[in-house]
């Protein structure tokens, strides 16, 4: 059995759209803490907002710099699941919801979407040639598994 792992523009198309897609969660993580009733909601949001803004820099930091290689191109979301989860993030899923409906479709329908994303990217990925990729890869599956657990024991709790 043979091995067959991603070619740089491949994984550059992978890694754009996982850059792309934790910004959109940034920006939909902190509209959603303005919207927030409690105090506790806005702090837990804000936070898990600049998580996901943190991990879209280290995504674009993995990127192939060249002179021939334009990154911009990169930057879609072209996957179906990718699409998927982008559509779960427009403001009409999130902003009729009250914090504890809010936190249980995240931890429920975002964030294990996206886990899910990132799991099937990682096993694409070498573990040779692609460790700088995989770090942030299993960063972002940390920061999904605490945020899942927690949202889904936020929504628990309310």
């Amino acid at each position: 059995m043979s091995l067959s792992f991603l070619n740089l523009f491949e994984a550059a198309a992978l890694i754009g759209e996982a850059e792309l897609l934790e910004t959109k969660l940034f920006e939909a993580l902190g509209r959603s803490s303005l919207l927030a009733v409690s105090a506790e909601t806005v702090v837990v949001l804000s936070v898990s907002s600049r998580r996901h803004g943190n991990l879209a820099v280290s995504f674009n930091d993995r990127l192939p710099v060249s002179a021939s290689i334009p990154t911009e191109s990169f930057r879609t979301v072209a996957t179906p699941e990718g699409r998927a989860i982008l559509a779960s993030l427009h403001d009409e899923h999130l902003e009729g919801l009250d914090d504890a409906a809010r936190f249980f479709y995240l931890s429920t329908e975002v964030l294990p979407h996206l886990a899910r994303f990132y799991e099937d990217f990682l096993l694409k990925t070498s573990p040779t040639s692609d460790g700088p990729v995989r770090a942030v890869l299993d960063e972002a599956l940390t920061v999904l598994d605490e945020e899942i657990d927690l949202f889904g024991t936020l929504h628990a709790l309310a």
